[in-house]
């Protein structure tokens, strides 16, 4: 029951059942403490976390592996990785899920290199197959650090472990050569993926968006249409941040044609990057029309980009006008 509470977003359920197995004077098992700790991870109560710790080591279960895997990731659930590491140096026989958590934990708390020195201690202990999810992590922690030679290293391991077609190691992959501003290694990384999901195209769009590079984000774009994906609104923000100068006005009007066709023109943080692109490319009429067409969703960012672009374009009476 506790399990079926824990699974199902019934946290307090669950802590609620586990206090009173106590009071009926039952005593839990590892498996119990696995499915309690992570409502407590869920229901965000690091009080009650220190309490099951006390309790796991109390009943004899401070060396149970389902038990310590549990706690390192309440721990790093919590943003106490300190306590997270201490758990995992106390496991005698570690499996995936202890060395995926922790170095998850470190990559995501800013231990980047703790992250690469156990990925290595992983591998030289032989005895665990990194998957995709690790691969992530050390890719992200990589380029967080802005450690090209690592990347290609750790690049050449999960080839080698067959995961360089995997959707999620690839997308980080793709994205961890695009933060190094590699973007030729970027765009093959992705194309190696089998299997690109939206999160992906959104990656490799906003890498070249980024780089303000409109013709090679809208290519991709156009691609990912192809493959009958839907963009969202991550796509037209980074979309639309590419097109900043007169020169891709175009582009930036083609992108527009789509944010209307796909019902987007009414998504506020959208029409702000409307506004703002339109107003990059000098193009103040219909950046007008845009702050008109959501005038009464309009909130104080778009206010800002209208009123900033009049300034910037000496209009200073359509402000006054707007108001």
């Amino acid at each position: 029951m506790i399990s079926g509470y824990s699974q199902n977003g019934q946290e307090n359920d669950a802590i609620i059942m586990y206090l009173q197995i106590l009071q009926l004077g039952h005593l839990p098992d590892q498996l119990t403490f696995g499915s309690i700790l992570k409502a407590c991870s869920i229901a965000g109560d690091i009080t009650l976390g220190w309490q099951l710790h006390g309790h796991v080591i109390k009943l004899g279960f401070g060396y149970h592996l389902i038990a310590q895997n549990a706690l390192i990731a309440m721990y790093t659930k919590f943003g106490q990785i300190d306590h997270a590491s201490d758990v995992f140096t106390t496991i005698s026989t570690k499996d995936l899920i202890s060395w995926g958590s922790m170095i998850t934990g470190f990559t995501q708390f800013g231990n980047e290199i703790d992250a690469l020195y156990l990925f290595r201690d992983m591998l030289r202990q032989g005895s665990n197959q990194p998957n995709e999810f690790i691969f992530g992590s050390v890719f992200s922690a990589c380029s967080s650090l802005l450690e090209p030679e690592f990347g290609r290293q750790i690049h050449g391991v999960c080839t080698k472990f067959g995961l360089g077609r995997n959707t999620f190691a690839g997308c980080l992959l793709s994205d961890m050569y695009a933060n190094f501003g590699f973007l030729p290694s970027a765009k093959l990384a992705f194309y190696h993926i089998e299997s690109p999901d939206l999160v992906s195209w959104n990656a490799i769009i906003a890498a070249f968006a980024d780089s303000v590079d409109a013709n090679e984000s809208i290519y991709f774009f156009c691609q990912m249409m192809d493959s009958r994906l839907v963009p969202d609104s991550i796509t037209f923000l980074s979309l639309l941040s590419a097109c900043g100068s007169s020169m891709a006005l175009n582009q930036g009007k083609q992108i527009h044609s789509y944010v209307i066709k796909l019902g987007f023109d009414k998504h506020a943080p959208v029409c702000n990057s409307l506004l703002t692109m339109y107003t990059k490319c000098s193009d103040l009429q219909d950046a007008f029309n845009v702050f008109e067409d959501i005038s009464e969703n309009a909130n104080l960012v778009s206010w800002n980009a209208i009123l900033s672009a009049c300034l910037q374009h000496k209009q200073a009476g359509e402000s006054f006008r707007l108001f």
